[in-house]
């Protein structure tokens, strides 16, 4: 959880300064080694709406039903 904690933290200070190559990567990391989540998607869908566009973050939004999730939780 503090994990998840300090990468959220430095996701919005990157956010924050426009650093955005860093939230994706940020993000990647957390969802490679944490899990995909509900908040990893809205801070993915903020991320490309801030850097690339309403219509690209409505793309990823779209996208999303593609994604195979093997954890039946999510």
């Amino acid at each position: 959880m503090n994990n998840f904690l300090e990468k959220k933290k430095e996701f919005e200070s990157a956010l924050y300064i426009g650093n955005y190559t860093l939230c994706n990567d940020i993000l990647d990391k957390i969802e490679a080694t944490i899990c995909l989540s509900f908040w990893s998607i809205e801070a993915r869908m903020i991320l490309i709406q801030q850097s690339q566009g309403f219509k690209e973050s409505g793309e990823y939004f779209n996208n999303l039903r593609d994604i195979d999730i093997d954890d039946p939780v999510f």
